[in-house]
């Protein structure tokens, strides 16, 4: 990833060259394939490497996965919620048009293998909430259903209601917002409890 100059140059060529020929596996196939098409967007970008060296996972959903921290990931395709620990930093190697420091990600990488059942998460389901076992304290993340009966939650911090389908509404003792699918809403602790009701799925964000 830290290659410049002719060797990168080099390694780039030798990479088109393998988008050409027959991949020795279904697993190469796909990965020269994802590379193929980020290279009509990214040309001579070192990150057109990045699908032979990252695990592709596909998430249905309702699925969800998490990373540690120092784990390299991108998003492909798709429309997906992500949910990050208090952060002063994003560190980029490729594939953007945002600032890119490859020395300051490979000093912030762990480069170990990850097998992709390792980092799914499997929900529990208590009535009509999914719950994700998120393996740190920073933050919660769970799916409610909202099929016409009131629910109710008590803060326990602030949270971020974001409505997924339908139509969902959110009140407080103060006030009341009507979310559609891709509208959010900030709960403040301050409020205490807050109810909703309707047809459709919040995913709710907490600590």
């Amino acid at each position: 990833m830290s290659l410049e100059g002719e060797k990168k140059e080099a390694a780039l060529n030798e990479l088109y060259l393998a988008m050409k020929r027959p991949a020795k596996s279904p697993m190469g196939k796909e990965a020269l394939q994802y590379s193929s098409g980020f290279r009509e967007h990214y040309t001579d970008d070192i990150g057109l490497f990045a699908p032979l060296m990252l695990n592709t996972i596909e998430l249905a959903p309702g699925e969800a996965m998490f990373l540690h921290a120092e784990t390299p990931h991108a998003y492909v395709q798709g429309t997906g919620l992500e949910i990050m620990a208090n952060s002063d930093n994003v560190l980029r190697a490729g594939l953007t048009p945002k600032y890119i420091d490859v020395a300051e990600l490979i000093d912030n990488t762990v480069f170990e293998p990850i097998h992709p059942q390792d980092i799914r998460l499997t929900p529990t389901t208590t009535g009509g909430k999914l719950s994700y076992p998120i393996p740190v304290e920073d933050f919660g993340f769970e799916i409610l259903t909202v099929i016409d009966e009131t629910g109710a939650e008590h803060l326990r911090s602030a949270e971020i209601l974001f409505c997924i389908e339908g139509e969902v509404e959110v009140s407080t003792h103060e006030k009341s917002v009507q979310l559609k699918a891709g509208e959010s809403v900030f709960v403040s602790h301050e409020a205490g409890t807050y109810r909703y009701q309707g047809r459709g799925a919040l995913a709710r964000a907490f600590n």
